[in-house]
């Protein structure tokens, strides 16, 4: 962990997102504001396996950043908008936008309220860094970048317009989620997503579709690198907005790991919750599960459990056996597309 913590921030320095300063050069009276940090583990991706996070939220005489902070309002589309209109193309692609956050640079006059203290070795004099980029842990962090990456498909909008559209309709946070009805449009409309980006110094990588044509021209370093799941090479995934897509069959998959649904003799009502909440399903396509373990929960409150009570009786069984069954899930698999290809070409016949 201390050897990707160093490589994480030294990274982070040597693409000039931050830099060291000497704090007896500030002015009599300045302000500033010093992040706590520390480090996130996610195994499961294929990048970053350590991520440094800064709190925003810790108080420095009374108050934290966040709290003065505006975060300004909602303005890229919802989450269920992006994924349904992801399945009405026959050629789909999906890609990532690298560091998006630090893509953005924050204006010289409030770096100050971004720094840092960091030594890679404890024996060393503590550094301060300022942070020059939008930084992940901060209110308006996200609209922030959103707003910029936007404003880059207005002002691109005249040379790249299906592209700027996308941009502007198709994008949640940093992922890309769009296609085209036929081949040719694909691969035009993702070289041109590809450039108009660029054009922001939004680099985009992890790209990804059902049909490797569409990635003609995109370096083996750039393509999404597909994982997989319950042990089998049929089932490569990714994780387009949080749904297991697999780009080789086009079908929307719902993984549950056996160990995930582990009884442990002590169910609680919060353990309970924490599991229906991790039943993501933006587009209501597993409904009827979750209106099971809903319904468990719904007793659950009529009962009037509290938290961290201990579960027993009928509802403990009516639990356990959900947990058990939840590994049905794996067997699932709906179609993403739901577009008849050449529909047009049969319209006729159909209502002969």
């Amino acid at each position: 962990m201390k050897n990707m913590y160093q490589s994480f921030l030294k990274e982070y320095e040597d693409l000039g997102h931050c830099h060291e300063i000497r704090e007896e050069d500030d002015p009599p009276g300045q302000q500033s504001y010093y992040f706590p940090h520390h480090a996130v583990l996610k195994p499961s991706c294929t990048s970053t396996k350590l991520r440094v996070v800064f709190d925003g939220k810790a108080k420095s005489n009374g108050l934290s950043l966040n709290e003065v902070l505006m975060i300004g309002p909602k303005i890229q589309s919802d989450l269920f908008s992006i994924v349904l209109r992801f399945r009405k193309h026959v050629y789909a692609f999906s890609a990532d936008v690298e560091k998006m956050y630090r893509q953005v640079k924050i204006d010289h006059s409030q770096t100050r309220y971004q720094r840092i203290f960091w030594r890679d070795q404890s024996n060393e004099p503590l550094r301060v860094l300022e942070l020059t980029t939008v930084t992940y842990g901060t209110s308006p962090a996200s609209f922030l970048a959103v707003r910029s990456m936007l404003q880059l498909a207005r002002e691109e909008k005249v040379n790249f317009p299906a592209a700027a559209q996308v941009v502007t309709e198709d994008c949640y946070m940093d992922d890309v989620l769009s296609g085209a009805s036929t081949l040719d449009s694909a691969k035009q409309l993702r070289s041109d997503i590809e450039e108009l980006l660029k054009r922001g110094m939004f680099p985009v990588r992890k790209w990804c579709s059902n049909d490797e044509d569409v990635l003609e021209g995109v370096p083996e370093q750039d393509r999404e690198t597909l994982v997989r799941i319950q042990d089998s090479s049929t089932n490569e995934t990714i994780r387009a907005l949080g749904i297991l897509w697999n780009p080789r069959s086009d079908m929307f998959l719902f993984c549950r790991n056996p160990e995930s649904t582990h009884i442990d003799g002590s169910v609680t009502k919060r353990s309970v919750l924490s599991l229906i909440a991790k039943l993501f399903d933006p587009l209501g396509l597993i409904s009827p599960v979750i209106v099971l373990a809903k319904s468990i929960m719904q007793q659950l409150w009529s009962d009037g459990i509290g938290w961290d009570d201990k579960i027993e009786g009928e509802v403990l069984d009516k639990w356990t056996i959900f947990q058990h069954a939840l590994v049905k899930l794996n067997e699932i698999e709906i179609p993403r597309c739901v577009v008849v290809p050449r529909s047009a070409s049969y319209r006729d016949s159909w209502f002969l």
